[in-house]
C-alpha cells in the first residue's frame, strides 16, 4: 500500500471530476487523462505513511518544472496562494520522508598529537572502538573533554590502551567535562602514544 494516497479534483471545493494517486504519476494526459485540471487536492495518509511524507505535484511532465509540495490534509482551492498552482499539474511523485542523520554529542574529546594541547587533532563525539579509524591509532599525546551538544549529568571518557575498548585504561572512574590532560606520559599516567580506542558512556 502506499505511503499516501492523493484524490485530485477539477474544481475547487473537491467538486467536479477527479482521480486517486496511489503512487508516482509521469504523465496526468497519457496516464490518468487530467492534465492541466487540478484545483483541489486531498492527500491521505497511506498504511506506510511515515511523519514528513508528501506528494509533490510538477508543472510539467517527467516531474519537471515548478512544483507543489502538499502533505496530508485538504487543499479546498490551490489557485490562491500559498499555493497559486491551479489548473498547473501534470505529474506527480511520492517523496518519503527521509530524516537527515543525527548524533547525541554527549561528551567533545579533542585528542592532540603532541603534549601540550599541539599538533594535529581529532574530535571524538562517540565511541571509537579502533583510532586507527580517523586516522590516529597510538598517537595521543594529550586531550581536553568538553560538554557535548546533548551532554547529560554522569557522561565520562574512557583511553584504552588497545582497540575495542581493551587493555590498560588511561584512568579508572573516566574522565567528565573540564578534563584536560597536557602530558599523558607525565606521571602518574605514563600512557604517552599508546591510546587505541576511546569509550564514551554514562559514569
Amino acid at each position: 500500500m502506499s505511503r499516501l494516497i492523493g484524490k485530485v479534483f477539477e474544481h475547487v471545493g473537491f467538486h467536479g471530476q477527479y482521480r486517486y494517486i496511489i503512487g508516482d504519476v509521469r504523465n496526468f494526459v497519457s496516464e490518468i487523462g487530467f492534465n492541466d485540471k487540478v484545483s483541489s487536492i486531498i492527500v491521505y495518509k497511506g498504511n506506510h505513511y511515515q511523519l514528513g511524507d508528501k506528494f509533490r505535484f510538477y508543472q510539467h511532465i517527467n516531474f519537471r518544472g515548478g512544483y507543489l509540495d502538499l502533505g496530508p490534509g485538504y487543499y479546498r482551492n490551490i489557485h490562491v496562494q500559498p499555493h497559486s498552482f491551479g489548473d498547473k499539474i501534470s505529474s506527480a511523485d511520492i517523496l518519503p520522508y527521509n530524516p537527515q542523520p543525527s548524533i547525541n554529542a554527549r561528551l567533545r574529546v579533542r585528542i592532540y598529537e603532541h603534549v601540550n594541547y599541539e599538533g594535529q587533532y581529532r574530535d571524538i563525539l562517540a565511541s571509537e572502538s579502533n583510532l586507527n579509524r580517523v586516522g590516529f591509532n597510538d598517537k595521543v599525546s594529550s586531550f581536553r573533554v568538553y560538554a557535548g551538544e546533548d551532554y547529560r549529568h554522569g557522561w565520562v571518557c574512557d583511553f584504552y590502551q588497545h582497540s575495542n575498548y581493551s587493555g590498560g585504561v588511561l584512568q579508572g572512574g573516566g574522565f567528565g567535562p573540564g578534563s584536560a590532560i597536557s602530558n599523558i606520559a607525565a606521571a602518574p599516567y605514563s600512557f604517552n602514544d599508546m591510546i587505541s580506542s576511546i569509550k564514551i558512556h554514562m559514569e
